[in-house]
């Protein structure tokens, strides 16, 4: 009996600590008088697994708890500015005419009617949500860019199947679930000062993404990328300008502002390390860049003087343990 209850407490650690710490002892006294019933002296498998995948489950829930809402909602709010103007700029520079193309290559491509790629629509459905968000619609913002992500896949997948070459890069298009997962998080323009926000961070983001292809004089060179993805001396830059930015931030004592920019850089630097390459496989290598990542981010905290506060997460029984 002792064998059973330790393998039981140790499948209960997966769940977080608050969870346990007001439901293991309930969960345990069922758990064992349901083997004392059968005459069971160990854990049945189904119970093992069913105890892992809500235990992976309950640890997923509890992740946002982890940053305070107020900082969920400034990150949130800038990647769908920022987001958005992606979306348009895109658009602009790799859906439209593309017929184009032709001149440069001297072949005809498959496209998406007058649009390159089924992609335009997940660029329309970004500003969409950005003008939702504006209008007040928080809720419906959030379901909306969160309907990118499936939306995303799918464009890619369709274009493939169609032979559609112009369509945009996974790396290119990773930037973009990663930044609607920003958008998640938290709660984008909530309030008239978050609309603010929203234009503040649209505006100047917008016009930077715009700038490399004037400066490439718009002759039809971003085929699958915009510039600033492409070129890898630019998006390298992401991350220095996401700490300088959350520096400024926090020297202009708007802590919650410096940890959301924090947040915000995360997709960013996924882009500029994995953007226009394929992902290495070298898994010590990636446990090596993901170790280092980590490392960087408590020293940036620490230097920052930013906290991670914990808020209590309300406990919730797994569904379906019961009934077995």
């Amino acid at each position: 009996m002792r064998d059973l209850e330790s393998r039981y407490r140790a499948a209960l650690r997966l769940y977080p600590s608050a969870w346990r710490l007001e439901n293991e002892e309930a969960m345990m006294g069922t758990l064992l008088d349901r083997a004392e019933g059968e005459r069971r002296t160990t854990p049945l498998p189904r119970e093992l697994a069913n105890l892992w995948i809500h235990g992976i489950y309950q640890r997923v829930l509890s992740i946002p708890s982890t940053v305070p809402a107020n900082v969920r909602d400034r990150a949130s709010t800038a990647a769908l500015a920022i987001g958005t103007a992606i979306a348009v700029t895109a658009a602009a520079q790799l859906e439209s005419s593309p017929g184009r193309y032709v001149e440069f290559f001297g072949r005809e491509y498959t496209t998406f009617g007058q649009f390159a790629s089924p992609a335009i629509i997940v660029y329309a459905v970004w500003a969409i949500a950005f003008f939702a968000s504006i209008t007040g619609f928080t809720t419906a913002t959030k379901w909306l860019v969160v309907s990118t992500i499936p939306l995303t896949v799918i464009a890619r997948v369709v274009a493939d199947v169609n032979g559609m070459v112009l369509r945009p890069t996974w790396g290119f298009l990773g930037l973009l679930i990663l930044l609607a997962v920003v958008v998640a998080s938290g709660r984008p323009a909530s309030n008239r000062r978050g609309v603010l926000w929203l234009v503040a961070w649209f505006l100047p983001a917008a016009i930077v993404l715009t700038v490399p292809q004037i400066l490439n004089g718009g002759d039809g060179h971003a085929l699958q990328e915009p510039l600033w993805l492409s070129r890898p001396d630019v998006i390298s830059w992401s991350p220095v300008i996401a700490v300088s930015l959350a520096l400024a931030f926090r020297l202009a004592g708007k802590a919650d502002w410096a940890t959301a920019l924090l947040l915000l850089g995360i997709p960013f630097t996924a882009a500029a390390i994995f953007g226009g390459r394929e992902i290495p496989l070298d898994v010590a290598w990636l446990a090596v860049l993901i170790t280092g990542a980590v490392i960087t981010a408590v020293v940036l905290l620490r230097v920052f003087g930013i906290r991670v506060q914990l808020e209590r997460v309300p406990p919730r029984a797994p569904s379906g343990l019961a009934s077995e």
